[in-house]
């Protein structure tokens, strides 16, 4: 099995997993971990892996947002 960060069940990096719309995190930004369990609004890493960052390297959050 290829260990690729995209191939589904070998990271936590897969894009657009079946588990996403089941998450209480942004469904609409593929790649990166999921933080759980950070009160005020969950987050997600950016970087490298989340170019669609409308923040960037600004933060190294991405708050959820209706975007």
């Amino acid at each position: 099995m290829p260990l690729s960060p995209f191939s589904p069940g070998v990271s936590p990096f897969s894009p657009l997993s079946p588990l996403e719309p089941l998450s209480p995190f942004i469904p609409l930004f593929p790649g990166g971990p999921a933080l759980p369990g950070i009160p005020g609004g969950p987050v997600r890493p950016v970087g490298p892996i989340f170019p669609l960052s409308p923040i960037g390297p600004l933060s190294p959050f991405i708050p959820r947002s209706p975007f």
